[in-house]
This record gives C-alpha cells, structure tokens and sequence, in this order.
C-alpha cells in the first residue's frame, strides 16, 4: 500500500506496519520473559522513524 496508494497514504502505512511490528516484537519479547528481546524493538523503532523520513524525502512531493 505504502507504494500504491497516494503519497500521504503510503506515509501512514508505513508508520503503521511500524507501530503494529514493534508491537508484536514487544508482545514476544514479554511472553518468552527475556531482557534480551526487548533490543529488537527498540531498534525497529528507530529504523520505522528513519524508513519513514527516507520514503518522505525521496517518494513523496506534496507531503509536508
């Protein structure tokens, strides 16, 4: 979608499928009980926000 649709959509996709997967890594890491898995999360956090500012910047023209 985040390809397919208009600019502002795919912006909102993919901060989205960001949120939902840091989510699940979030939700996993509490289930099995292990500190470690809490790095994964953290670090998809980050690579959505950049993913987000690269798709803004290189695919996007009339987002602000």
């Amino acid at each position: 979608m985040a390809l397919r649709e208009s600019e502002l959509d795919g912006v909102a996709a993919l901060e989205l499928g960001g949120a939902i997967a840091t989510l699940v890594l979030l939700c996993l890491g509490e289930a099995f009980h292990r500190s470690a898995y809490f790095d994964v999360p953290v670090v998809c956090v980050v690579l959505t926000w950049i993913g987000v500012l690269v798709f803004t910047r290189f695919f996007a023209k009339d987002v602000p």
